[in-house]
């Protein structure tokens, strides 16, 4: 029999919200990533093989509900930002846009350095392991056109418009 190191083991957790569902998977050191489906579709997702935990995401969890309530506009989660330099400096530029605010792919590839880096910067997005949190959701292309969005254009389109009708909440926490 082989055994498992304590840091491979893997957890999860499952959170619906109003507007999608979210599944948490993290090991022993904590949060490594977000997958989010739309709840109209079958997630294909075997969990079997891994370990609920419900603890481990409290956190989490209570956060994204005051999201999706309208209650919170950041998160304080803590996370680690892995990938290539390219792509962590992408991920921290998300980090940047405001609740509610949408922003392009050239504009974000211009913010680091390297304004002909649309395709690369929709690459990153898409391998963003926090969605969400990372708030990949609210970059758009220049034309405006809802365009690449790993879950989907919908969701993208729900958290969006979801942001847009609780920018103004004057008990959001930050």
């Amino acid at each position: 029999m082989v055994k498992k190191k304590v840091d491979e083991l893997v957890f999860y957790d499952t959170y619906d919200s109003p507007l999608c569902s979210l599944i948490f998977f993290g090991d022993n050191y904590g949060l490594k990533k977000i997958v989010i489906f739309n709840k109209e579709h079958t997630q294909n997702k075997n969990l079997s093989l891994l370990t609920k935990n419900e603890q481990m995401f409290a956190i989490i969890k209570q956060q994204m509900k005051e999201y999706f309530k309208g209650d919170r506009q950041k998160f304080d989660i803590n996370i680690n930002i892995i990938g290539t330099i390219f792509e962590q400096k992408v991920l921290k530029e998300l980090l940047k846009i405001p609740y509610g605010n949408l922003v392009s792919y050239s504009y974000i590839a211009e913010k680091i350095g390297n304004k002909k880096a649309c395709r690369a910067v929709g690459m990153a997005n898409n391998k963003n392991p926090f969605p969400i949190i990372i708030p990949c959701h609210r970059v758009i292309g220049k034309n405006g056109s809802l365009t690449g969005f790993g879950s989907g254009i919908d969701i993208k389109e729900k958290l969006i418009r979801h942001e847009l009708a609780n920018i103004n909440k004057t008990d959001a926490k930050y």
